[in-house]
């Protein structure tokens, strides 16, 4: 049994050293979360993340996300309004690392969505694919979104 134990604590170890699971250093200080790695064209196309303590959860349109350590770029959702008006609430809070939330539309950030606050975010006659991601380095932070 003893065996049993030493060799799966042997395996995650492994598992968890050699996934790939990197984090990018805060290096621009505590009180600047300020994105310092990916450039604007990285968040548009790409989407690969890194995370410790990562919680999401969906129900009846509210997107509750926390982590404790998230290095990367993450699509939280992406909406197809046909002449319609999005509106919704984003509530983030971050206390270490460097956050971003952008708002995606036709390959280019349309908007940055304040970090450390509660915005409502209104699009009136929206139309074609809106994508909102979440971009960070080292970052713990929650984030509540509601449609």
């Amino acid at each position: 049994m003893k065996k049993k134990i030493i060799f799966l604590f042997l395996f995650v170890f492994i598992l968890v050293t050699f996934s790939g699971c990197t984090h990018i250093e805060d290096t621009n200080g505590a009180e600047d979360y300020t994105i310092e790695t990916f450039t604007d064209d990285d968040i548009i196309k790409k989407s690969s993340y890194s995370a410790l303590g990562f919680v999401e959860t969906n129900i009846n349109g509210k997107i509750t996300i926390k982590i404790s350590k998230f290095s990367g770029v993450y699509e939280i959702t992406s909406l197809n309004p046909k002449n319609e008006t999005l509106v919704f609430t984003v509530e983030s809070k971050c206390s270490l690392g460097n956050f971003r939330i952008v708002l995606i539309k036709d390959d280019a950030i349309i908007r940055d969505i304040l970090i450390n606050t509660t915005e409502k975010v209104e699009i009136e006659n929206a139309n074609g694919k809106y994508i909102m991601k979440i971009v960070g380095e080292s970052a713990n932070f929650s984030l509540t979104i509601t449609k």
